[in-house]
């Protein structure tokens, strides 16, 4: 993780990391891979793509998100939670089994 990650933010992509049992990384470019990108210290754009996540309830503490790929997981609804991201302009969801 970088060091210029906000506290609170790097402790809520730990968590996720522990869940689902992978390594989150800093890139440029989240779409259609695993990772995210910082502003200022804050997490606004992540990419976990191809993860297994069923649960996207710990993410959505996230709450300077702008851009969220879940692409191609197992995620079956969206959870009331995902109201606290007020910044989020892209949400992808393309190949989940959405009910």
């Amino acid at each position: 993780m970088p060091n210029n990650i906000l506290p609170e933010e790097k402790e809520i992509l730990h968590s996720i990391e522990s869940e689902y049992g992978f390594i989150i990384s800093e890139k440029e470019n989240i779409q259609n891979t695993v990772g995210f990108k910082l502003e200022e210290g804050k997490v606004v754009a992540l990419g976990l793509c191809r993860k297994k996540i069923t649960n996207i309830k710990n993410i959505c503490k996230l709450k300077n998100l702008e851009i969220l790929d879940l692409s191609q997981n197992n995620i079956i609804n969206i959870p009331d939670e995902v109201k606290l991201l007020k910044k989020l302009k892209s949400l992808r969801l393309a190949g989940n089994s959405l009910t």
